[in-house]
């Protein structure tokens, strides 16, 4: 319960998504290309975590460590429904956030306009 998982610092490096510096002056994390999925996908695979407890790695424990677990990181009543369904490899299958669906291949196939009008609308705040 004491580890969390994390992926790359490269936008708080004001670098853009998936590319790398050679040096890191600014933080602790040097950049990376890591995804959160991925990140749970080697926990499991590659270090032989259990996907429960990688889960929380992902979720639950860096709630806890920002203080906002009342709100995030589990799935209850009253906490902000910020979900990952997941398939048997592990792979992004649909994401919501704040209980709206955002990603879903399916419906991205079938309605790319309105899907994607759908998902600025989510994540604005």
């Amino acid at each position: 319960d004491k580890l969390i998982l994390i992926t790359d610092s490269t936008a708080e490096c004001g670098l853009p998504p998936h590319q790398t510096q050679e040096k890191n002056t600014k933080n602790t994390t040097v950049p990376g290309n890591l995804t959160m999925d991925q990140a749970v996908r080697n926990m499991v695979l590659q270090a032989e975590v259990s996907l429960y407890e990688s889960v929380q790695m992902a979720s639950f424990s860096p709630a806890v460590a920002m203080g906002i677990e009342d709100r995030f990181g589990k799935i209850q009543s009253g906490n902000i429904a910020d979900l990952l369904l997941l398939d048997n490899q592990l792979n992004v299958v649909m994401t919501m956030i704040a209980g709206r669906v955002v990603f879903d291949p399916q419906k991205l196939d079938s309605n790319r306009e309105k899907y994607l009008q759908d998902w600025e609308s989510a994540i604005q705040p």
